[in-house]
């Protein structure tokens, strides 16, 4: 036959088990979290240096071309090239009025003496990235609004093709 102190010890027990367990819960569930943020950041930044090495290597080996198929990790969209010594589109283009943070780093860019050199991106990813993505002078073609060049993401990754020319890399669409 139990006593009453020992039943309530095992009460105590089984809370003091209750609350270990939930606290292991909690923090293992934290860890994780931590865990893949920062795998998210090392991929992110993979894919920035990836990038920017596969426009300097092109930029100046004229006739040289390449296609590339860059990885992005986490839930961007869209990718958008921008040749910023172009003339950004007047305002209400329709691009301008769906990538406004686009135009308005171009234009920005546009009303120094050296646009290219002064802008701090010329590759903008949609959700914006968590650092600006510059890469050497390059020429997107092929879009619809002249100077920039925009590919969707799909799967997490998009492809390109790279050509230098010498002094710039163009960079145009597969299809």
């Amino acid at each position: 036959m139990k006593k009453k102190a020992q039943i309530m010890g095992q009460v105590f027990v089984y809370i003091i088990a209750a609350v270990t367990f939930a606290m292991i819960l909690i923090f293992g569930y934290n860890a994780i979290q931590k865990f893949l943020d920062k795998g998210e950041t090392v991929e992110f930044y993979t894919f920035k240096s990836s990038l920017e090495s596969s426009v300097k290597e092109l930029y100046s080996q004229k006739g040289s071309a390449r296609v590339k198929t860059f990885h992005v990790p986490g839930d961007y969209r869209e990718v958008c090239f921008v040749n910023m010594e172009k003339d950004n589109p007047p305002d209400g283009n329709v691009f301008c009025s769906n990538h406004g943070i686009v135009c308005d780093a171009w234009k920005t860019a546009k009303e120094t003496d050296a646009p290219t050199k002064n802008a701090d991106a010329n590759v903008f990813l949609d959700p914006l990235s968590p650092v600006p993505l510059k890469v050497y002078n390059i020429d997107p073609s092929g879009g619809d609004t002249e100077g920039v060049l925009c590919f969707e993401i799909n799967g997490g990754s998009f492809e390109v093709k790279l050509e230098g020319m010498g002094d710039r890399v163009v960079v145009s669409s597969m299809k």
